[in-house]
């Protein structure tokens, strides 16, 4: 048990960031659906059955990282916070799309392609991929 209050302790700032992103795109959701009054109550359902599929597959990740610990104690890698940054930067995609729709602007994707333009940078130079043949 001592092993999985560690493994909670150690991830639990990334969950926290990773539902208050889950919020944040239902909040920037519920504001685009009053903006072009479009009201599905569906969507809003969804919303808490996605909320309880991200919980499972963090807790379920966790898990992982758990067997993987003990299996192999050398291995430090630890997936969890790798899913939680990934659910967070679909959710902050999201959200970007609901600000396009409310305020016809997304600086967010405009963010996103400018991180994931340099981080390939990053990537090619350090494996020595010339950029210019990569297109």
């Amino acid at each position: 048990m001592d092993i999985f209050v560690k493994f909670f302790q150690n991830n639990l700032v990334y969950m926290i960031i990773t539902i208050i992103m889950y919020f944040c795109d239902t909040v920037s959701g519920f504001a685009k659906v009053f903006y072009k009054k479009n009201y599905q109550s569906e969507k809003a359902r969804k919303s808490f059955s996605k909320l309880l599929v991200f919980i499972c597959t963090i807790f379920a990740v966790m898990g992982i990282d758990i067997l993987i610990h003990y299996s192999y104690p050398a291995f430090k890698v630890q997936f969890c916070p790798v899913i939680c940054i990934a659910i967070s930067l679909v959710e902050l995609t999201s959200i970007g799309e609901n600000l396009e729709e409310v305020t016809g602007t997304n600086y967010i994707t405009d963010i996103l392609k400018y991180i994931n333009k340099t981080i390939k940078s990053i990537v090619n130079k350090l494996i020595g991929k010339d950029e210019k043949n990569d297109k």
